[in-house]
């Protein structure tokens, strides 16, 4: 299982304004786990939900990556779009 950046790393990752930025404020969040994101979003698009941001979290941008404790680099990426008050993750 991977461990997620959080909030703050994701808010980096979406920019220094994103804080104030109504992209992440007062939003519902529905979160989706897919193996194929470049598919998924495809069918989101085609129900309206995007567009999307896509960002890749690595051990090349992302420090302190740990798995049940333990040190554990990987890969991931996370997919971002907004429709009215619902966040997709």
């Amino acid at each position: 299982m991977t461990q997620i950046p959080d909030q703050t790393d994701v808010v980096k990752a979406l920019g220094r304004d994103s804080i104030t930025d109504p992209f992440l404020g007062n939003a519902i969040e529905i979160a989706i786990v897919t193996r194929e994101h470049k598919r998924t979003m495809e069918g989101l698009c085609c129900l309206g939900i995007g567009p999307w941001q896509v960002h890749t979290f690595s051990p090349e941008n992302t420090t302190n990556q740990t798995y049940r404790g333990q040190p554990s680099p990987f890969t991931m990426k996370v997919c971002f779009a907004q429709l009215q008050r619902f966040l997709f993750e």
